[in-house]
C-alpha cells in the first residue's frame, strides 16, 4: 500500500465556488487561508527547504506574495546533500500535475527548460471494440506488483491483462463469449490479484467467485456458483472483491445488500457487513459496489445508493459513515453514487464518485473530500468512472467506463522527481514553475558558491608493514582521513602508519567558509615485510687480509658502514684496510619494494710489526738463493715470498733455500743438534695449518703444499730462540 506522500495529485475548488465569485470575495491571502480552511481543496505543495521560500504566483502579470504552503501548483527547491556549492543537484520537488514547464536561470539568465510531459494518458482501451487494442465498457481494475494491470473487460467477457506500454492487451480470463462454463465470464465486474499471480473475479452474471491461476484456461469456482440467491452458499450479482492479507475474499453482494467474508475452501459466506435488508441506517447497506480490507481488516464500502462510504471494523454490527452521507449531489461533502473505493496507509480515501465523473480524495475524519481527477477540462473527463486503484510507483489508474479505457495520472513521485538541473557555476540560482492554467511561481534565489582546488597526494603509495610515510597535498589545512584503520592509520600531519597487509584509502578534504568542499584520495597499498637475511663468514681479519661472507638471500645489495677500514664487492668479498671496527650491511627487496637489512660487525687487527734486519728469498725464479734486506712489511706483486723477520743467531740460524718446486718453501734449519726445532705455520686469522718437529743437524724441510693463495706466518721455536718468516702464496 502507498503512503499519501506518493500519492499527491492536483485537487479542484469546490464545484459550487468558482474562481470569478472567489476573486470578488477575498484577497489572495483571504483565498489561501480559506482554502485551507475547507479541508484541503487545494493541492498542498511542502515547505521550502534550504532556507528557501515559496515567493508568490503571477496573476496578470502581477506578483501576488504567498507563504511557503501555496496554492495548487507551487513547487519548492530543494539542494541534495552537497550542499549549495557547485555541481549541487538543484532539484523542484512538491510539483503537482498542473506544471507545464520549468525555467531554471543563473543571476537571471535563462539557462534550461524543461517540458514537463502530461500527466494524464490513456494506458489501455480508448475505443470500444472487441479486438486486444480495445475494450467495452470496462469496470474493474488493478495492478500487480510489476505495475501491470488487470481489467475487467464488462462487455467482452474477459479479463484483459495491460503490460505498461503495450498497445495491447492479453486476454488471461475468460474470452470464450459470455457462459457459464469454467473457461467463460459473464459480466465481469471486479478484480483482484494476490502475490502469486492468481486472479479473482467476481463473475456477476454467474454469481460466482473465479479463481485463475497464472496461464489457466479455466477457473476455478470458490464463491457463490450455486444460482442466484441470498442462502450463505448463494450470491446475487457479486460486483466488488477484496482480498485480505490471508487471500480471504470480502464480497460485495449487491442485490443481497451485503458484504460476504468467505474464507477459500469453504462452502459459505459469513455476513460481515449489512445483511438487513436495504436501507440507510448504519446496519445496513443499499446497493454496496466496491469493496476494500485494510492491514487492520477494517472493511470500506462503497455504499452506492446511499451515496457514501461506510466502514465497519472487524467484529461491528454497524457501519460508520466516513465520506458522504450528506444526501446526493456534486457538493463536496457529497458523492453520487460511489462505486470503488482505495484506502492508502494513512487512512485517505479515493473514491470513484461515478456520477460525478470524478474522483475524490477524503482525509479521515474530513468533513469535505476534494477533486483529484475529472475536473471537467479537456483531458481530466470521465464519462462515469468505475474504479480507481494505485501503483506502486504511486501512479494512479481509472476505468472510464463509458470512454471504454483506462486513464493514468502521474504523481508528483513519478512525474517531477526527473526534473532537475546541475548547477555547473556559482552564481544565483532561481526557477520559474508555468502552470497549464497560465498563472507562474518563481522561487527564492538560491546561491550557489565555487569548491576549493585541489592537487592530487603526493607520496609513495605502496609502504610496508610496520613502517611510515608521510603524505603531502599543497593545499594547507585540509584533513586527512583513512577509510580502513586496521590496515593504515595517518594522522592530522599526512603520517602513515602501516599496522596490516592490505589496502586502504586515504583521502584529503578542504572547505571553504562557504562550507563547500573538495576531497582527493589515493589508494595506499601495505605490503608484507621480508624475513631479514643471515650472514655467514669471518668476522675478524689482519690488516690487508681478504676474506668472503656469504647471505642466506641472494640478490641482495652489500655496503659497508666505514670503507676506511673494511671495503666490499657485490660478490661479499670483503678487504680489511686498517684496523678497527667495521660493520657490513646486506640489504635485499622484494617485488613490491619492502626491504630488510642484516648487519655484522667487523674486527680488522693490526699487523705484527718487526724491526730487526731480516732477509728475503724469491721462490719460483731463481735455482739458488739470493738474500736482500726487506725493504717494507707489504709483499711484492707476483711473486712468491718468504720472508725471514727475525735476526739469525750462531746457534740458531734459518737458511732459506732455492726451490726447485716453485709451489714450495724449502728451508735448511742450523742449530743444536741435540733439540728439535717445532716448526708451526699459521694464516692471518690465526689458525694453524701446518705444525711439525724437525733435527736441527743441517736438516731441511719443505712445506706448503695445497696453502691457498694469501699471506701466512712460520714460526720456527728451538729453546729460547725463535725465527718468524712472512709467507706469502700469490
Amino acid at each position: 500500500m502507498l503512503s499519501d506522500d506518493e500519492l499527491h495529485l492536483t485537487e479542484s475548488k469546490p464545484m459550487n465556488m468558482t474562481s470569478s465569485t472567489l476573486s470578488n470575495r477575498r484577497t489572495a491571502q483571504e483565498k489561501l487561508f480559506y482554502h485551507k480552511a475547507v479541508a484541503g481543496l487545494w493541492m498542498l505543495a511542502g515547505i521550502l527547504l534550504v532556507n528557501l521560500s515559496y515567493a508568490g504566483t503571477k496573476n496578470n502579470g502581477s506578483l501576488v506574495t504567498g507563504d511557503s504552503t501555496s496554492l495548487a501548483g507551487v513547487a519548492s527547491i530543494q539542494l541534495n546533500s552537497n550542499g549549495k556549492c557547485i555541481n549541487s543537484m538543484l532539484t523542484v520537488s512538491g510539483i503537482t500535475a498542473d506544471v507545464l514547464k520549468i525555467e531554471w536561470k543563473k543571476d537571471g539568465k535563462l539557462m534550461a527548460t524543461r517540458d514537463m510531459p502530461s500527466p494524464i494518458s490513456t494506458v489501455a482501451g480508448g475505443n470500444i471494440g472487441e479486438d486486444a487494442s480495445h475494450l467495452k465498457y470496462p469496470l474493474g481494475i488493478c495492478t500487480d506488483v510489476d505495475n501491470n494491470i488487470y481489467i475487467a473487460d464488462q462487455y467482452n467477457h474477459r479479463v484483459q491483462k495491460w503490460v505498461p506500454g503495450a498497445l495491447e492487451g492479453i486476454t488471461v480470463a475468460g474470452g470464450m463469449g459470455q457462459g457459464n462454463a469454467a473457461d467463460q465470464l459473464n459480466y465481469p465486474y471486479s478484480v483482484v490479484v494476490d502475490q502469486a499471480g492468481n486472479l479473482y473475479i467476481a463473475d456477476a452474471g454467474n454469481h460466482r467467485i473465479q479463481k485463475w491461476v497464472p496461464g489457466a484456461t479455466k477457473g476455478i469456482t470458490v464463491a457463490g456458483g450455486n444460482g442466484k440467491g441470498s442462502r450463505a452458499n448463494q450470491l446475487s450479482f457479486p460486483y466488488g472483491l477484496a482480498l485480505d492479507k490471508d487471500n480471504t475474499m470480502y464480497i460485495s453482494d449487491y442485490y443481497n445488500h451485503r458484504i460476504q467474508k468467505w474464507v477459500e475452501g469453504a462452502n459459505e459466506g459469513i455476513t460481515v457487513a449489512g445483511g438487513n435488508g436495504a436501507g440507510d441506517e448504519d446496519d445496513q447497506l443499499q446497493y454496496p459496489n466496491g469493496v476494500f480490507v485494510d492491514k487492520d481488516n477494517n472493511i470500506y464500502i462503497a455504499d452506492s445508493r446511499n451515496d457514501r462510504i461506510q466502514c465497519w471494523v472487524p467484529g461491528a454490527k454497524k457501519g460508520i459513515t466516513v465520506a458522504g452521507g450528506n444526501g446526493r449531489g456534486n457538493k463536496y461533502n457529497q458523492l453520487y453514487y460511489p462505486t470503488t473505493i482505495y484506502v492508502s496507509e494513512k487512512k485517505v480515501l479515493y473514491i470513484a464518485d461515478r456520477c460525478n465523473h470524478r474522483i475524490v480524495k477524503w482525509e479521515m475524519g474530513a468533513a469535505y473530500g476534494s477533486a483529484i481527477a475529472g475536473k471537467g477540462d479537456r483531458e481530466d473527463r470521465f464519462v462515469y468512472p468505475y474504479a480507481v486503484c494505485f501503483d506502486n510507483q504511486g501512479d494512479m489508474y481509472v476505468s472510464d467506463e463509458q470512454n471504454n479505457r483506462v486513464r493514468k495520472y502521474k504523481t508528483a513521485k513519478s512525474q517531477a522527481m526527473a526534473y532537475d538541473f546541475s548547477a555547473a557555476e556559482p552564481g544565483n540560482y532561481a526557477a520559474d514553475i508555468l502552470f497549464r492554467d497560465s498563472s507562474a511561481v518563481t522561487t527564492d534565489v538560491v546561491l550557489i558558491a565555487s569548491v576549493p582546488v585541489l592537487g592530487a597526494i603526493l607520496g609513495m603509495d605502496t609502504v610496508c608493514v610496520a613502517s611510515s610515510t608521510t603524505l603531502l597535498n599543497n593545499t594547507l589545512n585540509g584533513v586527512w582521513s583513512s577509510d580502513n584503520a586496521t590496515v593504515a592509520t595517518i594522522n592530522e600531519q599526512g603520517l602513515v602508519n602501516a599496522r596490516t597487509a592490505g589496502n586502504t584509502r586515504v583521502s584529503y578534504t578542504i572547505a571553504n567558509e562557504q562550507g563547500c568542499f573538495a576531497s582527493v584520495a589515493m589508494l595506499l597499498t601495505v605490503s608484507e615485510n621480508i624475513i631479514a637475511p643471515v650472514i655467514s663468514g669471518s668476522d675478524t681479519l689482519t690488516e690487508n687480509a681478504k676474506s668472503i661472507l656469504i647471505s642466506s638471500m641472494p640478490n641482495g645489495r652489500w655496503t659497508s658502514s666505514d670503507e676506511s677500514v673494511v671495503k666490499i664487492n657485490q660478490y661479499g668479498e670483503i678487504t680489511a684496510l686498517s684496523p678497527g671496527n667495521g660493520t657490513v650491511i646486506y640489504e635485499v627487496n622484494n617485488a613490491k619494494g619492502c626491504s630488510a637489512t642484516t648487519q655484522k660487525g667487523i674486527i680488522v687487527k693490526a699487523k705484527v710489526k718487526y724491526t730487526e734486519e731480516g732477509y728475503t728469498i724469491r721462490l719460483g725464479e731463481s735455482r739458488r738463493p739470493m738474500v736482500m734486506p726487506v725493504p717494507a712489511p707489504a709483499p711484492l706483486q707476483n711473486k712468491t715470498v718468504a720472508q725471514n723477520m727475525a735476526k739469525p743467531t750462531q746457534e740458531f740460524k734459518v737458511v732459506v733455500l732455492g726451490n726447485p718446486v716453485t709451489a714450495l718453501f724449502s728451508l735448511r734449519i742450523q742449530g743444536n743438534e741435540k733439540e728439535p726445532v717445532l716448526l708451526r705455520v699459521a694464516d692471518m686469522a690465526g689458525r694453524v695449518i701446518e705444525l711439525q718437529r724437525v733435527t736441527a743437524a743441517n736438516n731441511t724441510v719443505q712445506f706448503g703444499n695445497g696453502y691457498a693463495r694469501g699471506t701466512y706466518v712460520a714460526e720456527l721455536v728451538q729453546g729460547q730462540q725463535r725465527q718468524v718468516l712472512q709467507l706469502v702464496k700469490l
